[in-house]
């Protein structure tokens, strides 16, 4: 009988938790909602705005009607795009290895390509547990490939990367 009695409590007990849950689920997921409606709603809409400019005399108007959402979508955009100082191309990966010693390797390494090869820049990359040295800015893969061909005398081990590259000088 006693075994019955502890079977009947867990039950109920599940049923309790369950049922507190359900209920916390009700008041918490609207308000959860309606703060991401307030979120998008406040933003700017950077895009739309700059087409809002009052127009000249003799000229018409332009009127947008759009969804809240879009004008959010199109705020992310710009910003994720401002954000962001990097561009898809190339890089030659010179160097990878793990282990105690390995930064002051890769340090090294960098150091004496820096000190053969200054006009190209090189980047020390930590991808635990690795450390990479990668070398160059290359937009294309073709002008990474002349770099390549130009190191594999004295880096035998290394090859062609995509990778997210600073943008060039202006200069």
């Amino acid at each position: 009988m006693m075994k019955n009695k502890d079977y009947l409590r867990g039950i109920m007990m599940k049923k309790a938790m369950y049922c507190r849950f359900l209920l916390l689920a009700f008041v918490l997921l609207p308000s959860v909602r309606l703060a991401a409606q307030d979120k998008r709603d406040s933003l700017t809409n950077v895009v739309v705005e700059s087409i809002k400019a009052k127009p000249a005399a003799g000229e018409g108007t332009i009127t947008i009607e759009q969804d809240t959402l879009i004008g959010w979508v199109l705020n992310k955009h710009a910003w994720l795009n401002k954000s962001d100082n990097k561009l898809s191309g190339w890089r030659v990966q010179i160097y990878t290895s793990s282990g105690k010693e390995a930064r002051d390797e890769a340090n090294e390494v960098r150091n004496k390509f820096l000190n053969a090869y200054s006009q190209h820049k090189a980047y020390l990359i930590y991808q635990p547990p690795f450390f990479k040295i990668r070398v160059g800015d290359f937009r294309s893969k073709q002008d990474a490939f002349a770099l390549y061909k130009e190191l594999t005398k004295q880096y035998p081990v290394s090859y062609l990367v995509p990778d997210k590259i600073s943008y060039p000088s202006l200069d």
